[in-house]
């Protein structure tokens, strides 16, 4: 079993990063695993089915000393060179971890200082991690105790030994609707023809039944919080589902935990979260920022008011953000004569202005302004916008207050139409 730190973390809650963002773990792994693309033009679904799979999971236990856990898995009957990988956080260092598999058994054992999200990701040729297509993965809970993980398959394992995988996996199986539903879709997509996978009004219709799947997502959630004010995975739950966009529904929740839960040390980073995105809320004026465009010219956020403006957070790099562009664009022309206009914040890393400029040109977004400090997610805008995952956005209006934000596919089109028609 070797573990290696792979860097350090600006908190216990940031798992792993491969590429993006550090604080969206489980996205980060979803991308990683990302083989069943509901869209290759619209990646984005599948990427938030993912996040829905392996994300939205949990954490219990009560009392915060360190935690000695054993993980015992029996998986198939694979041996050398299949291993399997272990993606974690612990006190703001992310880990990764690997042990062999021999006749299918393999094991990890370790402390971690509270209880901690990990992923588990097999490599059946014993290739490394970022060499994986499509990899079997499942997501658990280190905490005190023994864990086992028997099936046939990572993905669809049981799960038991301790009390806080337990809850995990009552909390999996109230997601099995959401997790059939988006299938269903996946599959749907899957047998439609190479004609009608192009077809902007197909994938329009897709998102929009998986809008209602996600709506689903976030009703089961807040039940499962507020029938389990004890648990550590209500409190992980709403570290993970707190947005500016549902930030009332969120906030109540977390009130509603138990004192111990919500003077632990994540608590405590959650009350700080839900400080800072009530600036983002509905109503509230837009933080204001400035940085340099393409020609390196410092623009203001504030210097757009008068109109309405989508702030567009994307990078070149990022392609749920490349695929969601046709929509943007479209949106664009459709509007920009009756007041509407974009700004585009990209994310790209140091170094990377051509491939920005290039995403600018290929995607066809020259027609409004873009500005980026290339720092990707170490800019000051991220942590001003609090800002987990890309593509994000938030359409202010002509006096700079936030009306709405997440607007994904046709959803921008029809706040546009509501707004401006």
């Amino acid at each position: 079993m070797d573990q290696v730190v792979l860097e350090v973390a600006t908190s216990a809650a940031e798992v792993v990063a491969l590429e993006a963002s550090v604080e969206e773990a489980s996205a980060e792994v979803a991308r990683v695993v990302d083989g069943n693309t509901i869209n290759n033009k619209k990646r984005h679904l599948n990427n938030m089915k993912n996040l829905i799979l392996l994300g939205a999971a949990l954490a219990p236990s009560l009392l915060f000393a360190q935690e000695d856990y054993t993980i015992k898995g029996k998986i198939g009957a694979f041996s050398s060179p299949a291993k399997v990988y272990m993606q974690y956080a612990d006190q703001g260092q992310r880990l990764l971890d690997s042990a062999i598999i021999t006749n299918g058994e393999f094991k990890f054992n370790g402390t971690v200082q509270e209880p901690t999200q990990a992923y588990l990701i097999l490599s059946l040729e014993g290739l490394p991690l970022r060499e994986l297509q499509n990899p079997d993965v499942n997501s658990i809970y280190l905490s005190k105790g023994v864990i086992n993980i028997t099936g046939a398959e990572l993905k669809t394992a049981t799960i038991s030994g301790n009390a806080l995988n337990e809850e995990m996996t009552v909390y999996k199986s109230k997601m099995k609707p959401v997790e059939e539903g988006l299938k269903s879709l996946n599959d749907e997509y899957a047998a439609s023809s190479a004609e009608k996978k192009e077809d902007e009004a197909y994938i329009a219709d897709l998102q929009a039944r998986a809008a209602d799947f996600f709506k689903l997502q976030a009703t089961l959630t807040e039940q499962f919080i507020n029938e389990n004010p004890n648990s550590y995975i209500s409190l992980n739950l709403v570290d993970e589902t707190l947005s500016p966009a549902n930030i009332t529904t969120f906030e109540a929740a977390f009130q509603n935990l138990s004192a111990n839960l919500r003077n632990s040390t994540k608590g405590k980073s959650i009350a700080e979260k839900i400080e800072g995105m009530r600036k983002l809320a509905v109503g509230a004026t837009a933080p204001d920022f400035t940085l340099p465009d393409t020609s390196g010219n410092d623009l203001s956020l504030s210097s757009l008011r008068g109109k309405y403006v989508l702030v567009d957070f994307w990078a070149s790099w990022c392609g749920p953000c490349r695929h969601e562009n046709p929509f943007v664009v479209a949106a664009y022309n459709k509007y920009k004569d009756k007041g509407f206009t974009i700004l585009g914040v990209s994310l790209d890393n140091p170094g990377k202005k051509d491939a920005w400029m290039k995403a600018i040109e290929d995607d066809q977004l020259a027609q409004w302004t873009h500005v980026s400090d290339l720092q990707g997610w170490q800019s000051d805008v991220v942590k001003l916008y609090s800002i987990r995952g890309i593509p994000q956005n938030y359409l202010l209006d002509q006096d700079g207050k936030i009306v709405a934000s997440n607007l994904r596919g046709a959803a921008l089109d029809e706040k546009l139409a509501e707004l401006l028609n």
